[in-house]
């Protein structure tokens, strides 16, 4: 599921350990002046949170949307000159880089900007390849940001796609396979979950889940325990059972390790 569908239900905007963990590795990449990777499961608040960044400080981030409208390499510069607020004609691919890269040079480059893609996925392995040798000549980092299998574009070679990535060192990569034990530990507080068992339920579900799944879940629950009692682990099973079935409640209820707690709170 894309990131950018809303879901039909409010997602609280708490600061979590993603967020953090995101914000963190691009405030890295912008001071270091390198490149970063950023991949995650949909869904997990990727694209939320370089929203944010950029909305905090959109002088020191440029955030652009890789999309099909702009998998050429010439395509992604013209959206670059675009959000860099260059204006002009341009001859060729070469003119329009080398325009992008004279006005980089002019100041971005000291300045400490970073351009963040989203949906990086979408990005061609030309598009990407020329993307980063924009950042070598320029000093001005990337962030690709996608999601888990970001940049690995079917049909192509699995070696150069390899070649290219290792440019970026592993220490400025990270993946977000779901959504952390505290983080769903915060929402569960955020929802008024009630009772150890019950957030040992929670966190069983939230692993390898998205945020987006989890806050489903727990409105779920909120809808069947009511608007203003707390959610138990009864109303946890409940939810489960009418999003995804019998066989995943008791697949989820034999994780939850206080056996006697859980027992009575069922």
């Amino acid at each position: 599921m894309d990131e950018d569908i809303e879901p039909p239900f409010h997602i609280p905007a708490l600061k979590t350990r993603t967020s953090e963990l995101i914000e963190a590795t691009i405030h890295k990449a912008r001071h270091t002046r390198k490149c970063v990777l950023i991949r995650g499961i949909p869904g997990v608040g990727k694209t939320f949170t370089i929203r944010k960044i950029t909305d905090e400080n959109h002088h020191k981030h440029k955030l652009i949307t890789a999309s099909p409208m702009n998998q050429s390499p010439r395509a992604f510069f013209e959206e670059i000159a675009d959000c860099l607020g260059i204006n002009g004609k341009w001859k060729s691919r070469h003119d329009l880089k080398n325009h992008v890269l004279a006005h980089l040079h002019s100041g971005y480059h000291s300045q400490g900007v970073i351009i963040i893609i989203d949906e990086a996925q979408n990005l061609t392995l030309e598009t990407l390849a020329a993307l980063m040798d924009l950042s070598d000549q320029s000093g001005v980092p990337c962030a690709f940001v996608g999601n888990y299998h970001a940049l690995k574009i079917s049909q192509v070679d699995d070696s150069l796609f390899n070649m290219v990535m290792d440019r970026i060192p592993e220490k400025y990569q990270i993946n977000i396979r779901g959504v952390y034990q505290d983080d769903a530990r915060l929402f569960a507080i955020q929802f008024n979950v009630e009772g150890v068992p019950a957030y040992d339920y929670v966190t069983a579900y939230s692993a390898g889940r998205s945020l987006r799944r989890l806050c489903e879940l727990l409105h779920e629950a909120r809808e069947i325990a009511g608007s203003r009692g707390s959610i138990k682990l009864q109303h946890l099973r409940e939810a489960v059972e009418t999003l995804h079935g019998e066989e995943d409640d008791r697949k989820l209820f034999k994780l939850v390790p206080n056996r006697k707690a859980k027992e009575i709170a069922a």
